[in-house]
């Protein structure tokens, strides 16, 4: 949907896929024997999740869904030296969403805010965190201590904490608590400060800069809660508006210059774009660099950036809020395996993010090794020697059958395909006729039938042929 969008659901079943495409554009009922009820059907499923009887926690199964994600995304993505923390948004114009945020300043101002961390050489987002309302998040893990913003920084890089990772933070971070609060927790920060400027020389350091009008620093030596000492360094360089950095890492001194574009309007109403390079600190140079890593991945999975093919807020239409944070989360998974491609495949630079949503979708739809769930070990000795691929396809019409391992009702068959024939392209041109193998998708029957275990009413009636055949 999101590779080739259209106007409504209907338009998939009714336009016919374009001959010699590599990706089959629609005609979804005859090339995937789905029937557009069935299509509404998964289109409005959602992953639910046992609240344990919570009724007055909205966010507890949206939550264990966020820990699940960060835990699988922490299993197999380690960052390097750099981090950076900055708020993503989800656009929500509906009611009913708790903890519901504007922030104007937003290309999507009003949804779900999300909390997040980045690896600042890779782009990819390690860690999220949703944000519940400021009421619930008074009694997360580190506000007691450090205050809302510094905690919600902490608990972002705690998996990375002790490791002396330098992270960089937005101005909602971003304070003179938050430094001293990284460094007792093996960090380095360099913050931007904007409102939160309590203990932080902002006056003074204005007012060397439009004395001199270029830049002013400043550094303190102090103790933090933990008892350790550490040097404080607070610097502010004049760009178009004063910038005021906090950090604890870099140093005072001259860093890469900036690049600066302006145009020049003549008598005649021409105008030439000119360049001017300017100095700038290593501590301001190095923000600059980083602060925006966050932003471009936000860009890139909205459909900000060239090439990209819209984005599931707009595909996935919901009036659930929680399915549009399932959104969110499924969005951030597909521009990171993006950037996982562009970062270490040899050809990932020539990439670009309309051609690998094309490429990941065909691969998801006619992928035909299809991975076996957990069985019991008595049932692996019947894995050995496994020659088929297993297919589930839709009964054609409104045709229902019995599943032969739980006798319910079903509208699926097996095609079991030889291994020999496992491509995708022969699979759609193979026409095997139905062996009447009809099974459900609930519980581990479709497990049970490829592992190659006998139905038990098969088994029974194999039993009883067997002493008639005796007798």
């Amino acid at each position: 949907m999101l590779c080739h969008p259209e106007s409504n659901r209907e338009r998939y079943f009714k336009t016919t896929a374009t001959e010699g495409e590599v990706f089959v554009e629609h005609n979804l009922e005859a090339k995937y024997h789905i029937g557009e009820a069935l299509f509404k059907k998964l289109m409005y499923c959602c992953f639910e999740l046992p609240t344990d009887n919570v009724e007055s926690d909205p966010f507890d199964p949206v939550r264990r869904f966020q820990r699940k994600w960060n835990q699988q995304v922490e299993s197999v993505i380690t960052p390097g030296s750099g981090l950076v923390v900055d708020e993503s948004m989800a656009r929500w114009l509906g009611v009913g969403m708790p903890g519901l945020m504007v922030v104007l300043r937003k290309p999507t101002p009003v949804g779900r805010e999300a909390h997040t961390t980045a690896d600042n050489s890779t782009k990819i987002i390690v860690r999220v965190e949703f944000y519940e309302g400021k009421e619930r998040m008074k009694f997360a893990e580190f506000v007691t201590e450090y205050g809302a913003n510094p905690a919600t920084f902490l608990r972002l890089t705690k998996p990375w904490h002790g490791t002396g990772r330098e992270v960089t933070l937005d101005s909602g971070f971003a304070s003179v608590t938050a430094a001293m609060a990284g460094y007792d927790h093996g960090l380095y920060i360099v913050g931007n400060v904007k409102t939160a400027h309590r203990d932080f020389c902002k006056s003074w350091l204005l007012a060397q800069v439009q004395k001199r009008e270029d830049r002013a620093m400043a550094t303190a030596i102090v103790k933090t809660r933990g008892g350790n000492t550490i040097e404080l360094l607070a610097a502010v360089d004049m760009d178009r508006k004063p910038m005021a950095l906090i950090a604890t890492s870099r140093t005072t001194r001259m860093g890469e210059p900036r690049e600066r574009r302006f145009k020049v309007i003549r008598k005649t109403g021409e105008y030439v774009v000119r360049s001017a390079s300017l100095q700038q600190l290593d501590v301001h140079a190095h923000y600059r660099e980083t602060f925006n890593k966050v932003d471009k991945n936000n860009q890139q999975r909205q459909g900000g950036n060239s090439g990209a093919t819209g984005n599931l807020e707009d595909s996935w239409r919901t009036h659930k809020w929680y399915i549009r944070d399932y959104q969110m989360l499924m969005g951030i998974s597909d521009t990171n395996s993006f950037y996982c491609v562009r970062k270490w495949h040899p050809s990932g630079r020539q990439l670009d993010f309309g051609t690998w949503r094309r490429k990941l979708a065909y691969q998801m739809l006619h992928n035909p090794w299809i991975q076996l769930e957990n069985i019991g070990p008595a049932d692996l000795v019947a894995l050995q020697g496994t020659d088929v691929i297993h297919q589930l396809l839709h009964l054609p019409g409104r045709e229902t059958q019995h599943c032969r391992y739980c006798g319910k009702s079903v509208r699926f068959y097996c095609k079991c395909v030889p291994l020999e024939d496992r491509d995708a392209t022969l699979i759609r041109k193979r026409r095997i006729r139905r062996a009447g193998m009809y099974v459900c998708q609930k519980g581990d029957c479709f497990a049970k039938h490829r592992a190659g275990i006998a139905p038990e009413k098969r088994r029974q009636e194999e039993a009883k042929k067997r002493k008639a055949s005796k007798a």
